[in-house]
This record gives C-alpha cells, structure tokens and sequence, in this order.
C-alpha cells in the first residue's frame, strides 16, 4: 500500500550560477531505498520547470536515508534569482508523495540575494 508523508520545508540557499550543483540530503528516518524520484524547480507553482533531478536521468539517486542531487555546471543556466522547487519519490503512478518543497535561491560570484 502506499505511504503519504507530510512534506518538510527545505530551502537550499547557496548554489551558484554556472557552477556544479552537488548536494547530499539525509532524511534521517525515511529509506528510500528501491524508489524513484524527482526534483523540478520553478518560478513558482505551475509554472514551466526549468531544472529537473531525477532517478531516470541519473541527476538523482536514492540510497537508505539519502538522496543525492547532482547538475554538472554546463546545466546549471539558472540565473540570480529565487526559484522554488519540490522533491518527491515514487514506485508507481499510484504511490507518489512530495517530501521536501522549498527555495532555491541561485547566487552570483560567490554572494547570495537578500531576501
């Protein structure tokens, strides 16, 4: 049977435009060992998604209590600006849940923007 999960609020505050993206996120109690999943980010809700982390095109893996994202700096043309993305998992059409939303906020040279 499929299991729904309350999404926690992440915001990864510090990548950088035209560089490698590489983050590791622990989930703590949550294996997601044998899932599929995604990661698109947006301008906002329904808009058009501009970057996508996925299992199926090995951007993204899921290991234990451990997902790995990963976009080599050719792809990273997201520029200055705060995005929002969501990070869901998967095993089926049926059984999908969104585990972690929040900004992703892309710096310029090394500095952040100022919300």
């Amino acid at each position: 049977m499929p299991q729904s999960y309350k999404a926690a609020r992440y915001d990864i505050i510090d990548v950088q435009e035209g560089n490698i993206f590489y983050r590791v996120i622990n989930l703590i109690t949550l294996d997601v060992t044998g899932k599929s999943g995604k990661m698109q980010v947006r301008d906002a809700a329904g808009k058009p998604v501009l970057l996508e982390f996925s299992t199926e095109a090995g951007t993204m893996t899921c290991n234990g209590t451990q997902i790995t994202l990963l976009c080599n700096a050719s792809k990273m043309t997201l520029t200055k600006k705060i995005y929002y993305y969501d990070l869901q998992i998967f095993t089926t059409v049926d059984d999908v849940s969104t585990i972690i939303y929040g900004a992703f906020e892309v710096g310029q040279n090394g500095r952040q923007i100022t919300v």
